[in-house]
């Protein structure tokens, strides 16, 4: 599924956002700290999850690209989950920012399921990715507000 979106802000403060919800993912479940320098394509790390952690998934970053292309893949039982976010500036206060999310099923099962649910939740689905992008235009927005009132103490 794919959501295209156009927000009145750089394409530096959209990515910015999208690059510390990464980096608290990544802190969260490795327990490690990630320098901005050790952000690139190939970086991994395990989530665990469920009543006991007793699930996992894998997320690896596929590409990066600041401030322009983010790409994760989330393998689990299930299978692999792409999710991207390609920034456009259209000019200097103005971005437009593509979301496309994909999966490939491990099995035959998981695919017609979701095939079943998509056809009654598709608007659910999409609703979902547009909040997840007007959230990050929310964040964004916040911080450059929080950056200006320090930029003038």
């Amino acid at each position: 599924m794919e959501i295209t979106k156009t927000y009145p802000l750089t394409s530096d403060s959209l990515f910015s956002v999208i690059v510390n919800s990464f980096k608290t993912s990544y802190e969260e479940h490795s327990g490690e700290p990630l320098l901005d320098t050790d952000i690139q394509s190939g970086l991994e790390y395990v989530v665990s999850f469920g009543k006991n952690k007793e699930q996992q998934s894998k997320v690896i970053l596929q590409q990066f690209k600041a401030p322009n292309l983010y790409e994760t893949a989330v393998h689990s039982n299930r299978g692999k989950t792409m999710m991207r976010y390609e920034l456009t500036e259209i000019s200097e206060e103005q971005t437009k920012v593509t979301y496309v999310e994909t999966t490939e099923f491990s099995d035959i099962f998981s695919k017609m399921n979701y095939y079943m649910l998509y056809f009654f939740m598709k608007r659910k689905f999409q609703k979902t990715m547009e909040q997840n992008l007007d959230f990050i235009y929310k964040e964004a927005k916040k911080s450059e507000k929080q950056e200006m009132k320090e930029h003038v103490i």
